[in-house]
């Protein structure tokens, strides 16, 4: 178990939100409000305005199911200092019990 105190990171210095992993997490809720507000808008016709490949715009609404702390901790900057948005992206099958989440992305 790791815990972090006062706005440390993992290994004990001030937590500095890594700007890759920052970009990836918003962009993909953006485009997961593009989704649900877009009135009926498919993925294929989002991921075509958007200029983006289909696969990587599913990957990246999936990554709006992690648990809410991963998500924190990545905006924070208190996350394993081994996580990074390419293997974020490369691991975007991720189960959706966050226990196993938090395992998996070396939060537990």
């Amino acid at each position: 178990m790791k815990m972090f105190i006062d706005g440390k990171g993992p290994s004990g210095g001030e937590a500095i939100p890594d700007p890759g992993l920052v970009k990836l997490i918003v962009k993909a809720h953006s485009m997961k409000e593009k989704l649900v507000n877009g009135g009926g808008v498919s993925l294929r016709q989002i991921a075509r305005r958007e200029k983006l490949e289909g696969s990587y715009l599913t990957r990246l609404i999936r990554l709006t199911f992690l648990a809410p702390d991963i998500t924190r901790a990545i905006l924070e900057g208190r996350h394993p200092p081994e996580l990074t948005a390419a293997r974020l992206m490369r691991n975007s099958r991720l189960p959706l019990e966050w226990r196993e989440q938090r395992a998996i992305l070396g939060f537990a």
